[in-house]
């Protein structure tokens, strides 16, 4: 269990730009353990994690490349980057690594 005076060191010494190995070695402690702990002190303060943007299309037409066929559907769609395969569409419905849904 953490004691309030260690909570208030570990912040201290965050506030003066000690990184968390060095808090941690200072402490007798792991950096893994500074870090959790800060986050938590963090949180428990108030802090809202922001939400992600779930938006992936370009904001403007300069970051197009071109226009290419989706390895899904065949549809077209202005891709930007030249490893991008799948549409926006697509992409939201195949897993993670890209190719749940597509058949090789």
């Amino acid at each position: 269990m953490w004691a309030q005076e260690k909570n208030d060191e570990i912040i201290r010494l965050s506030k003066e730009g000690k990184t968390h190995k060095e808090i941690g070695d200072m402490m007798g402690i792991d950096r893994h353990a500074v870090t959790g702990k800060l986050w938590r002190i963090k949180i428990k303060n108030g802090y809202m994690v922001p939400k992600r943007n779930t938006i992936r299309s370009p904001d403007n037409d300069e970051d197009m490349i071109g226009v290419r066929p989706c390895n899904v559907c065949q549809q077209n769609f202005s891709y930007t980057s030249r490893h991008q395969r799948f549409c926006w569409t697509c992409k939201d419905k195949v897993s993670h690594d890209g190719y749940g849904n597509y058949i090789l």
